[in-house]
């Protein structure tokens, strides 16, 4: 932050530090990003509306202001998902967001908007926008979406990093995005934003007791016994989350906890059992046994 001369530019760029506030933002902020953008996503998912307002690529079958309301509607969704939720956002990040925008006013006092544009660089364009365009990288869905919804999906995550920039002139500099922008890209909308981003930066009444039970998080391949008798197993890929309470699926169409109190045993697994390395079994109350 010291050395950016231009507010403009203020975390923009790919640095180590903001890599870091990155990383950290998916990990801790992972179930707070389900709880805002998958109900949304979801219904996105599920409709598979045509929301294509670009002239150039309407099919036959196409309406644009029909696609046009579809749009807006989806945008209206994500976007009230997101100014609602200010108060949720995990401690860890309140703490670190309010950090960083008491630091870039001290920078830059003259720049009215910069304790916004400095929390809406990470939180909007970082993290909202990216879980947006890509959910199943964010594991908010299990499938890839199909080119209608792949679409909408664009749109929609350009309009909210505009809201994100508070930007109310247009998203992008594509001449179809005018009709949606004037829909959108208003003063009402970028309140909404502005209060939203006070609200996240707020400490007060948020519980740090998850953040700091939080250990590790990533992916683990598992291997769950279907047939004891047998010895067949199911194998898949799932992400994991270690922590002071237990060990947590964060699937992307439910999320259950197994809890420390009831694992009973944890052993290693000889390696020639799956022909990998690095495999151990955990014997819980609460079903049948894994093998991570």
């Amino acid at each position: 932050m010291i050395k950016t001369s231009n507010p403009n530019t203020l975390f923009r760029a790919n640095s180590l530090a903001t890599k870091g506030v990155d990383e950290l933002m998916k990990m801790i902020g992972r179930p707070y990003l389900r709880r805002v953008l998958k109900p949304s996503l979801d219904k996105i998912y599920e409709e598979n509306r045509s929301c294509e307002i670009d002239p150039a690529r309407l099919r036959s079958s196409d309406i644009l202001p029909c696609n046009l309301d579809n749009l807006t509607r989806n945008i209206d969704s994500v976007y009230s998902a997101i100014i609602r939720s200010g108060c949720d956002c995990p401690f860890t990040l309140s703490s670190l967001f309010s950090n960083l925008q008491k630091q870039a006013v001290q920078r830059f006092p003259e720049t009215s908007d910069i304790r916004y544009t400095a929390v809406s660089g990470f939180i909007f364009l970082r993290l909202f926008a990216p879980a947006i365009l890509n959910p199943k990288l964010f594991q908010l869905q299990s499938r890839s979406p199909v080119p209608v919804t792949s679409r909408t999906l664009t749109l929609v995550s350009k309009v909210i990093q505009s809201l994100g920039n508070l930007d109310t002139h247009q998203a992008g500099k594509e001449k179809y995005m005018e009709a949606i922008s004037k829909r959108v890209l208003d003063m009402g909308h970028v309140n909404g934003v502005k209060q939203f981003l006070e609200d996240v930066c707020k400490t007060d009444n948020k519980d740090d007791t998850c953040s700091s039970s939080y250990c590790k998080e990533g992916k683990l391949v598992e291997y769950r016994a279907a047939s004891l008798i047998g010895r067949d197993y199911s194998k898949r890929k799932k992400l994991y989350r270690l922590s002071d309470s237990g060990l947590t699926c964060l699937r992307s169409d439910d999320v259950y906890t197994i809890k420390k109190s009831d694992i009973r045993c944890v052993s290693r697994v000889d390696e020639d059992a799956f022909g990998v390395p690095h495999v151990f079994q955990l014997i819980h109350s609460k079903g049948n046994s894994l093998s991570p």
